[in-house]
């Protein structure tokens, strides 16, 4: 009797174990990775920018994930997701690869404002923006439904492609993480002051592990952008008249700038990033809005507009000072 009851157990444990070991991670974010393991944030050397030696050539029209990553193919619905304030869902195309979709008006926003982070050597979600998307599967959504006619999205979606071996560890805030006090993270500072994203919660920055060689902190979610600047209750997103509305820069001393949002930057790490901003072309700037879909006359503006924010940091590098009306 103790035997048989000795051996069930096993089994019993046996099953429960291989459960454990075989289903995917509670809360985990891509349940279709092909890593088995569970990495932690710190398990891995952090990393936040890279170098961009081929910034004169970058291709900011396909971004990171470049041409061979864009989705093509068909798509077939996973799943509705609920979090944030846009609509989205998962799909699947032809080759496996998951993707989720956003919809509304920060798709076209998102998209932009990946390319430039990238451009300067950041890292970014491989995000694609399609003016329509047809999905096979019952796509019936609580949230966005209207936008949706027999199967196809017909406003504009932005893709991000969920990359296997990427797993996200954990997030991260602007006054806290590994890189504070560096130029680096100054640098990105300014990124976000570029673009005008005026939604800087730690929710929205994520750290990514990949493949257990490093881990990635990312300004993930950057769809708020492109709008009003600073901080502010009535926000736009792709609004060009509000994004030209200001300057990039509040105030200038010696030493020390204040941003719409940041403050007290160190000047040489304005300079800094500026060096990099400089060298890339009026064409690269137009393929970034290019790829999010704007129209010609949107492109156009844009693109000037962060062409005298890059000037405004450039020019930070002679001894003038000034304090622009509050």
């Amino acid at each position: 009797m103790f035997n048989c009851r000795s051996g069930l157990i096993k089994v019993v444990l046996t099953s429960l174990l291989a459960l454990a070991f075989n289903s995917p991670a509670l809360g985990g974010k891509d349940s279709d990775d092909d890593t088995k393991a569970n990495p932690k944030l710190g398990s891995a050397p952090a990393v936040l920018w890279r170098e961009p030696v081929d910034i004169k050539t970058r291709d900011l029209f396909y971004g990171q994930g470049g041409a061979r990553h864009q989705p093509k193919g068909k798509f077939t619905f996973i799943g509705e997701k609920l979090n944030g304030v846009n609509p989205k869902f998962d799909v699947r195309d032809d080759s496996g690869i998951r993707w989720g979709v956003k919809m509304g008006e920060e798709a076209k926003p998102e998209t932009a404002a990946t390319r430039l982070i990238w451009a300067v050597g950041y890292f970014a979600n491989e995000d694609y923006y399609l003016p329509e998307l047809t999905v096979s599967g019952d796509l019936t959504l609580t949230r966005g439904q209207t936008l949706i006619r027999d199967d196809k999205v017909r406003k504009g979606v932005r893709l991000k492609r969920h990359n296997k071996g990427e797993h996200q560890v954990g997030d991260w805030s602007w006054d806290k993480n590994p890189f504070v006090g560096t130029k680096e993270l100054d640098g990105l500072k300014i990124m976000m002051e570029i673009i005008c994203n005026t939604d800087l919660k730690t929710v929205q920055q994520h750290v990514y592990d990949v493949r257990g060689k490093e881990q990635r902190y990312i300004a993930a979610d950057v769809g708020a952008s492109f709008g009003k600047a600073g901080v502010t209750i009535f926000r736009t997103k792709g609004k060009l008249t509000d994004y030209q509305a200001l300057p990039l820069i509040k105030n200038a001393g010696p030493e020390y700038i204040d941003f719409w949002h940041f403050k007290h930057i160190p000047r040489a790490n304005a300079i800094w990033i500026g060096g990099y901003l400089s060298q890339l072309s009026d064409q690269q700037l137009r393929d970034a809005f290019r790829a999010g879909g704007f129209s010609d006359a949107e492109i156009d503006g844009f693109s000037r507009k962060v062409r005298d924010k890059i000037n405004e940091l450039v020019s930070l590098q002679g001894p003038s000072t000034r304090l622009l009306d509050r």
